[in-house]
């Protein structure tokens, strides 16, 4: 059986207004469709593919968008129908499980249907990608940063290493918010003054270490906090990727509305130094605050894919070299706020340029080549 889901189509533009400048064959609409035998939309890893998704609508581009599930990726294709003009495969990485990355479809993809293999690779927070069969699809776009994959030419590859994917095959996704974190709206964000919470702290505190010791600290500014905006905290003890809130997770209309009330949301790292909390933030224009991100044994830098200047700003972040400096420097910015309005506005620029620059450079490389015919 083969379920079919769609977006609604975007708005239909100017070629000329067109992001990436053109649009599909003979300056028609372009058909895009991406096949899962393993991802569905109500699943937390579709996210980086929702939010991509909803970049392309806001954006306007010209283009009408399908998503079938099937239960083997060849039942996907549908003869009477044919085929979309540009196809993507939605696969998995998560703890480097060749099974679930359907790797062995390449050549049915390339030799068969006679299509680039655009392979969507996603959950492989901890970078234990080794799957070689990678390497002969066309193009792969990544969840979660992995500096050795992305940027084969400027990191020399370990001893026994697999080969090098050619410069450019495989390219960074960013997470974005969670696929249950209401979508962005046109209203203004709540000037910093105006916010209920100085800073939130909202996690799942089993997921690291760091994250604990964070709710301690936390905890233990609140017994004696004074400022006029206070402190919002809540806490779950495991993580689910469902986000129930019999788990004890927040609606996520209630979680948005604290962000959209707090100057700040502390967003320690979690499985991964990428969090869809640092996403969240910066769509509610709260400042995120987080760790000096280290360079990571298997991942490399990897927040490089992240902290980008984009329109001309540089990240808008606010940095902890350590989390024991998060009193302090909560207590400074209680007693000026007014100091912190134009970090805020930056904020807000800055996230919508960065995906401009990331989502409209993945949507150009995806269209050039999706486009060509084998």
């Amino acid at each position: 059986s083969v379920a079919v889901t769609s977006l609604p189509a975007p708005p239909r533009v100017p070629v000329a207004a067109n992001a990436s400048g053109s649009s599909g064959p003979s300056g028609r609409r372009i058909s895009f469709a991406l096949w899962s035998h393993f991802l569905t939309p109500v699943r937390g890893n579709w996210a980086a593919i929702r939010n991509f998704l909803v970049w392309m609508r806001d954006s306007g581009q010209p283009v009408d968008f399908e998503f079938v599930k099937c239960e083997a990726l060849t039942g996907c294709y549908n003869e009477s129908k044919g085929l979309p003009d540009v196809l993507g495969i939605v696969a998995m990485g998560n703890r480097g499980k060749p099974r679930h990355s359907d790797v062995q479809f390449i050549p049915w993809v390339r030799e068969t249907l006679k299509r680039r293999a655009i392979w969507f690779l996603l959950a492989d927070e901890w970078c234990e990608w080794k799957g070689p069969g990678l390497y002969h699809s066309d193009l792969v776009l990544k969840t979660y940063y992995h500096e050795n994959l992305v940027r084969p030419k400027h990191v020399k590859a370990p001893p026994g290493a697999l080969p090098q994917p050619r410069p450019g095959q495989i390219r960074y996704l960013p997470l974005g918010a969670s696929h249950r974190f209401p979508l962005p709206n046109k209203s203004p964000a709540l000037p910093v003054a105006q916010r209920k919470y100085l800073f939130n702290y909202m996690a799942s505190t089993n997921t690291a270490e760091t994250r604990k010791v964070l709710r301690g600290i936390v905890e233990e500014m609140n017994k004696t906090w004074t400022a006029s905006q206070g402190i919002f905290q809540h806490y779950t003890q495991h993580w689910s990727g469902g986000y129930q809130t019999s788990a004890g997770y927040m609606e996520p209309e209630d979680f948005s509305a604290v962000m959209q009330q707090s100057v700040f949301t502390l967003t320690p790292f979690g499985h991964a130094m990428e969090t869809f909390r640092m996403w969240e933030a910066l769509q509610s224009g709260s400042i995120p605050v987080l760790q000096h991100p280290k360079v990571d044994p298997a991942c490399g830098h990897s927040l490089a894919g992240f902290m980008l200047k984009a329109g001309g700003i540089e990240p808008p972040l606010l940095f902890v070299k350590d989390w024991g400096e998060l009193p302090e420097l909560m207590q400074k910015a209680a007693a000026n706020i007014a100091a912190y309005q134009e970090r805020q506005d930056r904020v807000l620029q800055w996230q919508q340029a960065l995906k401009g620059q990331l989502y409209g450079d993945l949507w150009g490389k995806i269209k050039s080549l999706g486009l060509e015919r084998l």
